[in-house]
């Protein structure tokens, strides 16, 4: 009869297990490709996301001003509560509209997020170009409730999975006490924590040779200190400044194919972008995916919470 139960535990705890690890489904979808003129059309909302810091600059006309740091730090479940405040929906376009390369990616941070949650037809622009493209005349976008905003699970990753994924090696995730092993039939310590989490549909054994590291700080930062000095870090590491996948209207530059070229990265990598805090490289993945590498994802812990392990 104890036997017995304990057969009955494991099979319970293995069909747990096999719930919580079904993998997400990936939906090839790429981003729309730009089109001037469906920027001027009345379905468009704009997004200025310049620095509040910014004190003394007027909101452009027919714009929502958007607090980009709002965005920084948090969950993707707390990032769906503030996307829901502002009545997005993927028939819409939006332009989010910020520095460019004169700032430091939250245009195209915000733009990222955007399309995590499935808006489809994102765009930034610099305020410069915006302005000299007569877009100040866009009207205010009529807005209806979009619901409750999903993130695709596909497109960022977190700390503990990135750690993995990284160094090629399973998480230590035991038990802190073997009495509770033993009051679950035996279990070896660790067995009931999860593996790393699944992306496009492949799991960990399968994937973890597959992935590219792509750091998109500065190369003053990069020769600072970068993953490559970690004798634990396996996977390839490769460097590319964020400022150069954008031209200088705001836009994702086609341009940095050669040089993704150059680097090994294709059209069908696998590649984790890494920046200090989640937002350069989350303006690296949007810029990526609009250029039709759709299978990028954002470390949004960053240096600074790799560091803090």
């Amino acid at each position: 009869m104890r036997l017995s139960r304990r057969v009955l535990l494991h099979v319970l705890i293995f069909l747990v297990l096999g719930c919580q690890q079904k993998t997400p489904v990936y939906h090839d979808v790429p981003l729309a490709p730009l089109n001037i003129h469906n920027l001027r059309q009345e379905s468009t909302m704009v997004f200025d996301v310049r620095s509040t810091e910014e004190s003394q600059r007027p909101l452009l006309p027919g714009a929502t001003a958007m607090r980009w740091d709002d965005f920084v730090g948090i969950s993707p479940l707390a990032m769906a509560k503030l996307v829901e405040k502002l009545d997005v929906s993927s028939e819409k376009t939006i332009l989010v509209v910020g520095r460019g390369k004169q700032g430091v990616g939250e245009d195209g941070y915000i733009a990222w997020i955007f399309d995590i949650f499935g808006m489809q037809n994102v765009y930034t622009l610099s305020l410069e170009f915006y302005l000299k493209s007569g877009f100040s005349a866009i009207p205010s976008a009529v807005r209806k409730p979009a619901g409750h905003p999903e993130a695709d699970p596909n497109l960022f990753i977190e700390a503990v999975d990135f750690r993995a994924y990284v160094t090629q090696t399973l998480p230590q995730r035991g038990w802190t006490s073997k009495a509770r092993s033993r009051a679950l039939g035996g279990v070896p310590l660790g067995a009931l924590y999860p593996p790393p989490k699944s992306f496009f549909g492949m799991k960990f054994p399968e994937l973890q040779h597959k992935v590219l590291v792509l750091d998109v700080r500065s190369q003053k930062e990069f020769e600072g200190y970068n993953l490559k000095m970690e004798k634990e870090v396996k996977a390839p590491l490769l460097h590319l400044s964020w400022s150069e996948f954008f031209d200088d209207r705001g836009l994702p530059s086609a341009s940095v194919n050669n040089r993704l070229a150059e680097l090994g990265v294709h059209k069908n990598s696998i590649v984790f972008v890494i920046s200090e805090r989640g937002v350069r490289s989350g303006a690296v993945a949007y810029a990526m995916r609009s250029l039709g590498y759709q299978k990028v994802v954002n470390y949004l812990g960053g240096y600074r919470q790799w560091e803090r392990q």
